[in-house]
């Protein structure tokens, strides 16, 4: 079995099959390679001499390609040490374990409104928290189907998290806290955005299909954001589920796979649809049965007499919840009381900047 690098070393020459090894002399492989040319002839005869292998990928060569199973332990240890992504909605984070969990595929959804877009701009903006600060230092690529993605809402947003990290780092006597919390600008929030716009379901399957290859070059990327993944789906579809489903199920996969090898946290925003059962009409995401299981976390977002509520119906690790929230100035937030007055009305009747002034900043995380 060959090592990881030396399969890297094999792609990067442009070799995709065993085959394409094996039809060229070990000399030549040595000068393509520019490796000694012992080295040469080892991956060679591996090529060469494997059962049944013409036509095969390269990546059968290495080592790692068995599947030799991993423990439940390592998998805990490798879970624990993957920081989560805060969304600064503080019960929104604790009621999925503090924070949108990295490596696994979560899902919003709701109606128009609810603050589905809101949320997936937040977290863009706080999956680049600084480690200093508890975050995770990275970068977030932003797949917009629907045109809801708005620059200059964007940048609110990016002024709140800013204005809250200061916030919270000038009630601490280190003075590298408040330095790390000044350092990422509104500029530099937005520039780490990476923005992919889609306009149909073939667009929106190629940019999931070239996330690997743009993953490689920005592996900073910790969030991949798609709002939302059914609008290209819902429609044009009547007679053909079929290819649908398939469609989807590609997606899926490649993104489970993105999610668990890069370490990323995988935000799905998802529209809904009613349901007729028994004569009774019901609220339900939209897609199906079928792809409910293609996340590890879903939640619903509901708007009731213009209070907002987040539901958790579906999760791995955690039992069912209901929290309330608001979606002011600043994104979303938690509905919190001061004196005898919630922030939850106050967003209905104050502007924006008055908000910002008087609202009550969420607690320190960590």
């Amino acid at each position: 079995p060959l090592s990881k690098s030396k399969i890297a070393l094999l792609k990067d020459r442009g070799f995709e099959t065993r085959k394409e090894i094996a039809e060229i002399s070990p000399s030549a492989l040595a000068k393509e390679l520019q490796i000694p040319p012992e080295e040469a002839l080892k991956i060679w005869k591996t090529a060469k001499y494997g059962d049944d292998c013409d036509e095969k990928s390269i990546v059968t060569l290495s080592s790692s390609s068995s599947n030799s199973g991993v423990s439940a332990l390592d998998l805990l240890a490798k879970k624990v040490k993957l920081r989560p992504i805060f969304s600064l909605c503080r019960e929104l984070d604790q009621m999925l374990g503090n924070g949108i969990p990295m490596g696994e595929i979560t899902e919003f959804c709701g109606v128009p409104g609810a603050g589905k877009t809101q949320l997936g701009m937040q977290l863009s903006c706080t999956v680049q928290i600084p480690k200093l600060l508890g975050g995770t230092g990275g970068q977030a690529v932003y797949i917009d189907t629907e045109g809801s993605f708005i620059a200059r809402r964007a940048k609110q947003i990016a002024e709140g998290v800013n204005r809250h990290l200061v916030h919270i780092a000038s009630s601490s006597s280190e003075p590298k806290f408040v330095e790390a919390a000044r350092t990422l600008t509104v500029e530099k929030m937005l520039k780490n955005i990476f923005c992919f716009r889609a306009y149909d379901h073939n667009e929106q399957i190629i940019c999931v299909e070239v996330l690997e290859e743009f993953i490689k070059k920005h592996p900073r990327v910790k969030l991949i954001v798609m709002d939302s993944v059914a609008f290209h789906f819902r429609y044009g579809f009547s007679e053909k589920y079929q290819l649908r489903n398939m469609l989807l199920k590609k997606m899926e996969h490649i993104l489970q796979h993105l999610a668990q090898k890069h370490n990323l946290a995988v935000v799905l925003m998802n529209q809904v649809t009613t349901r007729i059962k028994s004569n009774i009409a019901d609220i339900v995401p939209a897609l199906g049965p079928t792809w409910a299981h293609a996340c590890t976390n879903r939640i619903m977002f509901e708007v009731k007499n213009d209070s907002r509520y987040a539901i958790l119906v579906k999760s791995s690790s955690h039992k069912a919840k209901t929290i309330e929230y608001i979606v002011n100035a600043d994104g979303i937030r938690d509905v919190c009381i001061v004196g005898n007055v919630s922030n939850r009305s106050s967003a209905r009747s104050e502007s924006p900047s008055s908000l910002a002034r008087k609202k009550r900043r969420t607690d320190e995380y960590r």
